[in-house]
C-alpha cells in the first residue's frame, strides 16, 4: 500500500519514533508504528479492517470522505485519513468492505485525540 502525508509534521510523527514517543507517549507512537508498518506490507485497506482492534472507520459530518484509525482504545487518538486516489462517486456508493479492498494508497492528514476536538 502507498502512503502519502499532508505535511512535514505529520511524516515525522509517522516516520521518526522518537519524535513520536516524544509528542504522543510510547503506547501511542508504538501503536503508530505498527499500524503503518502493516499497512506498507499490505495491498489494500482490507487487509487491516479484519483486526477489530483499531476500528477502522468512515468518518462523518465535516469529516465525510476521510477515514479514521483508533491508535489505541483508552488513549483517543486517531490515525485520520484519506484514499489516495480519492474514491470517485461511483465507489463511494459501494458497500464498505468493497471500498476498503479497492483502496491501495492513503494521505494521512493527522493524528489526533478524538476527545479534545
Amino acid at each position: 500500500m502507498v502512503i502519502e502525508y499532508s505535511n512535514k509534521k505529520v511524516r515525522e510523527l509517522c516516520t521518526d519514533h522518537g519524535y513520536a514517543r516524544r509528542k504522543l507517549g510510547a503506547e501511542d507512537a508504538e501503536s503508530i508504528w505498527s499500524i503503518l508498518k502493516f499497512l506498507e506490507s499490505a495491498e489494500s485497506l482490507k487487509d487491516l479492517s479484519i483486526f477489530k482492534k483499531n476500528n477502522l472507520h468512515k468518518l462523518t459530518g465535516d469529516r465525510k470522505g476521510q477515514f479514521a484509525l483508533n491508535l489505541r482504545k483508552k488513549s483517543g487518538r486517531r490515525l485520520i485519513f484519506v484514499p489516495f486516489p480519492p474514491l470517485n462517486t461511483e465507489e463511494e456508493k459501494l458497500d464498505i468492505q468493497s471500498q476498503y479492498k479497492i483502496i491501495e494508497g492513503i494521505r494521512v492528514l493527522e493524528v489526533s485525540n478524538h476527545y479534545e476536538q
